[in-house]
């Protein structure tokens, strides 16, 4: 009886360690395979060690803009620092930034950033004057390029 009870615990735990392998090659399996994907775990290693550089160049900036710009630039750090050091001076608060943002985002590939900011302040930092106004410039740059086409 007693060998019976043993060779029972033995095979009790030959499957529970076997379950165990199992499950530990699937997370080292799973793992490797996020670390060869483009956002897998390295991706996320360098994306959070540019923040952590950013966060401490520029302390001011809140990191959901940090990492959104970073985001914008495919992890571009000098592109990622132009942008962040621009949109502080101009703006005071994280609503501004935001908005801010939004514009370069709408209208950086039309307009330059001086424009942008220049139409920024013109309009006390107000977001839908300032779209407006730049979709009116956009409006007229447009209508430009086509009567130069014409002549």
């Amino acid at each position: 009886m007693v060998l019976k009870c043993k060779n029972f615990n033995i095979i009790k735990f030959f499957f529970f360690f076997k379950t165990k392998i199992f499950l530990i090659t699937n997370y080292i399996n799973q793992f490797f395979l996020n670390i060869q994907t483009k956002k897998g775990f390295s991706f996320k290693v360098n994306f959070i060690i540019m923040l952590t550089q950013l966060q401490h160049t520029l302390p001011d900036m809140k990191e959901e803009i940090i990492s959104d710009v970073l985001e914008w630039f495919d992890q571009d750090v000098e592109k990622t620092k132009d942008v962040l050091t621009w949109l502080m001076e101009n703006t005071t608060n994280l609503q501004q930034q935001h908005h801010l943002m939004n514009l370069f985002k709408g209208f950086g590939n039309n307009l330059g950033k001086e424009i942008i900011s220049q139409t920024w302040k013109n309009y006390n930092q107000i977001y839908v004057d300032t779209v407006e106004k730049l979709l009116e410039i956009c409006a007229t740059s447009n209508l430009n390029e086509l009567n130069v086409n014409k002549i």
